[in-house]
């Protein structure tokens, strides 16, 4: 008996030592947004608006936030479900209530091609604002796929998260 309740505590006790982590299903797009102008679109420029343009058939979570940075915006794609779909963010740019333009982006499945089969976490690059809508391209053939530069984003006290580098498809 006391062999077993040893055998208990050791077992319990290395696994509890042991870091466990859980991740919810999802993939991030980085990019930075600039202004007609050139200049880098950050949340205190208050007449640029950014929203999710809702699925109203999916499960997926979507949202849009600002990198620690603050020039590197991620949109977020996550869930148990749907993530192959295309998701749009749409920017709103209203300064003083005359004439709000929207610009859409759709974000495509980010599932990649080539030896590496997975939802990558992409970064697009630079957009300009412009009317309309802006498609992200991503890369057409495994081999593009697979020559993919990896790079650290989004630094968040601890690590950066590493996006693989679709911007010159854009």
């Amino acid at each position: 008996m006391k062999k077993a309740i040893l055998l208990l505590t050791s077992v319990l006790s290395i696994s509890f030592s042991f870091h466990a982590f859980a991740q919810w299903p999802g993939n991030f797009y980085g990019f930075i947004l600039k202004d007609p102008s050139g200049n880098i679109v950050r949340p205190v420029n208050t007449e640029y608006k950014m929203m999710v343009v809702p699925d109203s058939s999916t499960d997926v979570v979507v949202g849009i936030k600002i990198c620690k940075d603050d020039t590197v915006w991620r949109f977020y794609e996550g869930g148990n479900h749907y993530m192959g779909s295309t998701q749009k963010l749409k920017i709103v740019k209203d300064e003083n209530g005359k004439n709000p333009e929207n610009m859409i982006i759709e974000f495509p499945p980010s599932f990649s091609k080539g030896k590496d089969q997975y939802y990558r976490n992409l970064y697009a690059g630079e957009l300009k604002f412009k009317k309309g809508t802006i498609v992200i391209k991503l890369p057409q053939t495994d081999a593009q796929w697979d020559h993919l530069k990896e790079i650290k984003l989004c630094e968040d006290g601890i690590n950066f998260t590493s996006y693989f580098d679709v911007s010159n498809y854009q």
